[in-house]
């Protein structure tokens, strides 16, 4: 679903005339979801009381099996001034013209890594936890505040200018978490808020610059195909 909220943004923008604000209120609209997950930490906490942190990732398996078919019956925003209709032929050829622009296979290279680096890690850091001994409602309080913590940086700062150094600090600093939280030691918890730094402000011009390669009448269903 991502992809179709990235092409309605970038599509409403463009009518409006504000491409050049897409990072600043994509990355707003993060804000929010991370003010949201922060207030639904009371729910989480109860479904780990009862089933155990593992029953979070049966819950969100249950969610993508729920919202994988919902996905599926959207459909590419009709426009009056494309006479090309979208088929999945079509579809395939705008994916494969995607692919053959070098940039685009580096920059899908460095969200593959950066996204799965942090998929990871958002879920590894409960063992970490559980390793330093934290108890399940301290760990709760920690995500929450963690949660604000994203939902401030996504709000306020917004990476459009040395773009290039910025990733290659963000690729490091997602490693770096990784290996710091293999040591296991409490003095290194802090270094969690890296993690949420990189998940915060790494991933929204990343699909700004995509979108800059992607043909208009297939930008959804592309984005989304990236996403996968």
């Amino acid at each position: 679903i991502r992809g179709v909220q990235t092409a309605l943004l970038d599509d409403s923008l463009l009518v409006e005339g504000q491409q050049d604000q897409y990072v600043r209120i994509a990355q707003r609209i993060e804000a929010l979801s991370w003010a949201i997950m922060a207030a639904a930490v009371p729910l989480a906490m109860v479904v780990v009381h009862w089933w155990g942190p593992g029953a979070t990732l049966i819950a969100d398996a249950m969610l993508a099996l729920v919202g994988i078919p919902l996905t599926l019956q959207l459909r590419e925003t009709p426009r009056v001034e494309t006479a090309e209709e979208v088929t999945f032929g079509s579809t395939v050829t705008a994916l494969r013209q995607l692919m053959q622009n070098i940039m685009v296979r580096w920059l899908i290279a460095l969200q593959t890594v950066l996204n799965t680096s942090l998929y990871i890690g958002y879920w590894l850091v409960a063992l970490y936890y559980a390793a330093l001994g934290i108890p399940v409602i301290l760990f709760g309080a920690i995500l929450a505040v963690r949660s604000l913590w994203k939902a401030w940086l996504s709000h306020y700062f917004h990476q459009t200018n040395q773009l290039g150094r910025a990733m290659v600090v963000y690729a490091g600093l997602a490693g770096a978490v990784l290996v710091a939280m293999a040591f296991q030691h409490l003095w290194l918890v802090w270094v969690v808020l890296g993690h949420d730094i990189v998940l915060a402000r790494a991933i929204s011009p990343l699909d700004r610059l995509l979108n800059n390669y992607m043909d208009e009448a297939h930008r959804a269903t592309l984005n989304s195909a990236v996403g996968l």
